[in-house]
């Protein structure tokens, strides 16, 4: 019988031998020991204990160090190398055996606040009356995440990007939709092409806003028009409700107008001129992570949830039929908005 090889030295065990490579490798990482120790939630005793049995048992020191910092001598460099692609085996290995099992465990997911509260929040109540085995956390960020650190499974995010160094899975459409309340237009001039946008007041979304101007699409044509600017801010749903209160006219999207639309605080505006952007909806995540069944199952079921359509078609509702009066009103004398029309609450 052949003899197998091990990559345990004489008195080590395997689990000791990848517990103090991983040990090894994110002190490295985390460029002291201190670091190292918080991100393991040990002492940094404990490390530099562990750290030292293992130059021990190697016969060799793998990291010099100082008060102020660590190097890596030779042997070490040669280590770190390869104890990085052990691990990295290690993990897609037991990732790979996870697709056997029944969808269970902590799912973690990531989304923006807006995309969360208005449409994942509902998504997730469904989801998790179907899968009673997953416990699913919810975590609401407007930053992008990285994928690559264990804190995060799946991250839904809107984009027009398909160029993201993680699997993305393509789920919806987006589209952006120019809206105001019904008592702001009922008390400023008409707005029937994008440049009666000139003497309104209009609400900015960074993304969606470049040199304080919004791009239309009309006849196959780009349109861009310089607006001027009443607030600005990086939540859709902040300036839905400035909107709603009669501040101006603000570009949203639809997964957000929605709501407005279809209980008459929000028309639309300009409903001939398209937005220009064209984003999508997209469960990005990591290709080894797509081998837990949970993970998969989420994917999977929203990918069927908007298999149809989107469950938020904003021109369904009387937002649209509102829109076309609204916006070829006659000009009135400037003053102050309307009441405001009753929206709701957020989420």
């Amino acid at each position: 019988m052949r003899e197998t090889s091990s990559i345990t030295l004489p008195g080590m065990r395997l689990s000791t031998s990848l517990s103090r490579l991983e040990l090894f490798v994110k002190v490295i990482n985390e460029g002291s020991l201190s670091n190292a120790a918080r991100a393991l939630a040990l002492t940094p005793s404990a490390v530099s204990k562990s750290l030292s049995q293992l130059e021990s048992q190697l016969g060799t020191t793998l990291v010099k160090r100082t008060s102020r910092h660590l190097s890596l001598t030779e042997g070490g460099a040669t280590l770190y190398e390869r104890a990085k692609t052990i691990l990295q085996e290690a993990d897609a290995a037991l990732h790979a055996t996870l697709q056997y099992r029944k969808p269970s465990g902590v799912l973690r997911v990531t989304c923006s606040i807006a995309l969360g509260c208005t449409q994942i929040s509902r998504l997730v109540r469904e989801f998790i009356s179907l899968y009673p085995d997953i416990e699913l956390s919810l975590n609401l960020d407007d930053r992008i995440a990285d994928l690559s650190a264990a804190d995060h499974d799946v991250a839904l995010r809107i984009t027009s990007r398909d160029d993201w160094d993680y699997v993305g899975r393509r789920l919806a459409p987006i589209q952006w939709i120019y809206a105001a309340s019904p008592g702001y237009l009922a008390s400023r001039p008409a707005v029937r092409v994008p440049q009666d946008l000139a003497v309104h007041c209009c609400l900015l979304y960074p993304a969606m806003t470049e040199k304080r101007q919004w791009s239309f699409f009309h006849d196959g044509e780009e349109l861009n028009v310089k607006v001027p600017c009443r607030a600005v801010s990086n939540s859709s749903l902040a300036l839905a409700e400035m909107a709603t209160d009669g501040s101006g006219v603000v570009c949203i999207p639809d997964y957000v107008a929605h709501r407005y639309l279809n209980d008459g605080s929000l028309v639309e505006v300009l409903p001939a001129y398209a937005p220009q952007q064209r984003h999508a909806l997209y469960a990005l995540y990591t290709k080894t992570r797509y081998s837990n069944p949970a993970l998969r199952a989420f994917v999977d079921f929203l990918a069927d949830k908007f298999e149809d359509g989107v469950p938020w078609n904003p021109r369904e509702g009387s937002g649209r039929t509102q829109a076309l009066s609204a916006s070829a009103r006659p000009a009135t004398a400037e003053g102050s908005p309307g009441p405001r029309p009753a929206s709701g609450n957020q989420g």
